[in-house]
């Protein structure tokens, strides 16, 4: 800062605080900060005053700051004036005049704008150092050009149809309308019948209108009379048929006489036939059996083995009926296998001890992951803590030597839904990791050092959040993508832990 502009601030603040200061006097500044709280007094250096002989009088000098030239208005440079003799002083004390610094005058910048279809075109003056802007060379807006660009709604017989316009300059769109095309009928003539008027129906061929009128009554019907006599199963009755259209209808004389029968033949049941009865009406000869009793059904009681089933053979057996004498042989089934409940197995394959005539049981080969097997349990496992609930928590490698690591969903029936706090830490050969669905907690520093890891694999990606607690509700949203591997590794892992719930949203 200049030193004037330092005397300045000064003179300022006391003249703020102390009204005019007589040449020569002494007083000690004040400094209120904090807010002009009143608080917080500092005492600040005197300033320097320019040193003037008394003359006739003792000055009483102001300070008058300068103020810089503009584009249109002049400026002036700072002094110190006496309210007494109206004399002007510089930052010296030596008597001076008012120093006068002339306008400096616009510099100005041009951008052209071009006319559109509804605004006029122009060009634009702007001075770079002030800011003042006029417009001139005036260009009339060229107004829209439409062409046609598609029917929006075709016309129909009753309602207008649209065509769509659009601006070939600015792309404004604009709909007129399109005149109604007005039905075109198709006639067609109908005579009058023993039930339907006689009628001329109007067809629009445009769109399918119709319209009806009517042209004399319907004629109605001229019936002759059959009479048929009742039987044993249908009622006697009159018909009546119209000789015009052939319409018929009936009405009843008399109701069916109904059969009268008489027991013709009896049949018992056997061991393969139901037993029955048939029935013949004496007056027209209908025959129907009834009285309905089930067959006996063979009984089975002379059993003779031929086969003895196994575990691995069906047997065979003769069974006798001792009602007809009738025999059928048949198969017998399979005998369960006795397999023991624990696993033996080599390196590559698993099975149980067999108690029957079989060797083993079950055997399949290992289905590994993280070096173990989830079936058998052979090989190298990762290592888990349970959890109150029942659940699994993963906190170690354990014997896992792979590079690979499969955290799964469940091991041994149980769900892993947690991965400790620290679990994997600073495990430098672990390259991928693939977390089970049912995982929903990752504890803090789980994978923090593991500077070979590049890739994190989530089954279940929704509902995750990184939070400062691990019992938080609420966090950050954790978006799982190919690079979350950082989050987990970096510094974040550190301070965060990441939790999964599905009905939280962050």
């Amino acid at each position: 800062m200049k030193k004037s502009a330092i005397i300045a601030l000064s003179i300022g603040l006391l003249v703020m605080s102390a009204g005019i200061i007589s040449c020569g006097e002494e007083r000690t500044g004040i400094n209120t900060e904090g807010g002009g709280s009143g608080t917080d007094i500092v005492e600040t250096p005197e300033p320097s005053i320019p040193e003037i002989p008394t003359v006739g009088h003792t000055h009483e000098l102001k300070y008058i700051d300068g103020v810089e030239a503009g584009c249109e208005n002049g400026g002036y440079s700072e002094y110190w004036h006496c309210d007494v003799c109206g004399k002007i002083f510089d930052e010296e004390g030596n008597e001076t005049v008012k120093i006068i610094i002339p306008a400096t005058g616009h510099e100005y910048e041009t951008r052209k704008e071009e006319e559109t279809c509804t605004t006029n075109g122009y060009t634009e003056h702007k001075c770079t150092k002030c800011g003042e802007t006029y417009r001139d060379e005036v260009t009339a807006a060229q107004g829209h050009e439409y062409e046609e660009t598609g029917i929006i709604r075709e016309s129909t017989c009753e309602i207008e149809g649209v065509m769509k316009y659009e601006c070939k300059h600015c792309g404004e769109e604009k709909a007129e309308s399109i005149a109604k095309k007005g039905h075109r009928y198709e006639i067609t003539v109908s005579e009058a019948t023993c039930t339907e008027k006689g009628y001329i129906k109007y067809t629009c061929e445009e769109c399918g209108e119709e319209k009806t009128e009517v042209t004399e009554e319907s004629l109605g019907h001229d019936y002759i009379e059959i009479r048929v006599s009742a039987t044993c199963e249908s009622a006697g009755y009159v018909e009546y048929e119209c000789v015009v259209c052939g319409d018929k209808y009936r009405e009843i004389t008399e109701e069916a006489t109904g059969h009268e029968y008489g027991v013709r033949e009896v049949k018992a049941p056997t061991c393969t036939e139901d037993g029955y009865t048939v029935y013949n009406c004496e007056v027209c000869g209908e025959e129907h059996i009834d009285d309905i009793t089930e067959a006996k059904g063979h009984d089975w009681n002379a059993v003779t083995i031929i086969t003895e089933a196994t575990c691995g053979h069906y047997g065979e057996a003769e069974y006798g009926c001792g009602e007809c004498g009738a025999t059928k042989t048949e198969r017998t089934e399979k005998k369960d296998h006795e397999y023991g409940t624990g696993w033996e197995y080599d390196e590559t394959r698993h099975w149980h001890e067999a108690y029957c005539e079989c060797e083993y049981g079950e055997m399949s080969e290992h289905i590994m992951e993280n070096g173990e097997c989830i079936v058998c349990g052979y090989g190298e496992r990762l290592e888990y803590e349970e959890n109150e609930d029942g659940t699994l928590t993963v906190i170690g490698l354990g014997s896992v030597s792979a590079r690979d690591v499969a955290i799964p969903s469940e091991y041994r029936g149980k769900a892993v839904t947690r991965i400790a706090d620290g679990a994997f830490k600073d495990e430098k050969r672990i390259t991928s990791v693939k977390i089970g669905e049912n995982v929903e907690y990752i504890g803090n520093e789980a994978f923090y050092g593991c500077t070979a890891l590049r890739n994190i694999e989530f089954e279940e990606k929704d509902g995750w959040y990184c939070a400062r607690s691990s019992d938080a509700t609420t966090g950050t949203k954790l978006t799982i993508t190919s690079n979350v591997y950082l989050e987990l590794t970096g510094g974040n892992a550190r301070n965060y832990y990441y939790l999964r719930k599905t009905d939280l949203s962050v």
